[in-house]
């Protein structure tokens, strides 16, 4: 799934009206696949020859929006989570609900049964809310933030590591939690699967979900708090 971020007014949403991360009508025809996405073995030697799709982004909400009338003013539809669910059934209809590897089996009927969407919060200061941009720097540059900008990213870290305690012991999940402060992991060649990639237990990404998808390990690391883990680059 494309990642793009949200909108957070109405004068914002109107703005991506008019790009691809608010129109299909502005999106490029084609789209570079690497990382997890690589048809190729050396970049992605477990996933190469897999079927692959990649669902693009438009809502401007993280596919959460299902707003009934379409605003008369803007034309705006928000219609995210419909857009999600379309797109699932069709899938599904194609043949994923046959898969034998893949996210249909490896993740739980309450998630799929459901088809809801993960929400994801990428943006951890918004402008609206940091009008001076004390974060601007920060955000640039995390080796630039202040010691108590770090303990809030910490803050963060360690809420989510309480959460991801909070769901029990499982005999299929598995997680690789680095501190490398990077986003979409996945989708990037050189944090995927490459000389230079985090490691984590000497593990690239790319082998510890191949492990975990194909069941030969169950994967389950975190890696030590930021800056401690040197393979980040």
């Amino acid at each position: 799934m494309e990642g793009g971020g949200w909108c957070q007014n109405v004068a914002q949403c109107l703005l991506r009206k008019n790009s691809k991360y608010g129109s299909s009508a502005k999106m490029e025809n084609q789209v570079f696949f690497s990382g997890m996405l690589s048809n190729e073995q050396k970049f992605n030697p477990e996933f190469y020859n897999w079927n692959r799709v990649f669902v693009r982004y438009c809502d401007g909400g993280s596919f959460t929006g299902d707003v009934e009338a379409i605003d008369p003013g803007t034309g705006l539809h928000y219609r995210g989570a419909r857009i999600f669910k379309a797109i699932m059934e069709e899938l599904l209809a194609q043949g994923m609900n046959k898969s034998e590897n893949g996210s249909v089996r490896n993740l739980p009927p309450s998630c799929t049964s459901k088809l809801k969407p993960s929400l994801v919060r990428n943006i951890l200061v918004p402008r609206g809310t940091d009008p001076k941009g004390a974060w601007n720097s920060c955000g640039a540059n995390i080796k630039t933030c202040t010691p108590d900008q770090l303990k809030v990213l910490q803050g963060f870290r360690l809420n989510f590591l309480k959460a991801l305690e909070g769901l029990g012991p499982s005999s299929t999940r598995g997680y690789y939690i680095n501190s490398c402060f990077a986003h979409c992991q996945t989708q990037k060649q050189a944090s995927w699967f490459g000389p230079n990639s985090p490691r984590l237990f000497n593990k690239t990404i790319a082998e510890a979900v191949g492990d975990w998808v194909l069941e030969r390990n169950q994967f389950r690391q975190i890696d030590c708090p930021y800056p401690c883990d040197k393979t980040c680059g």
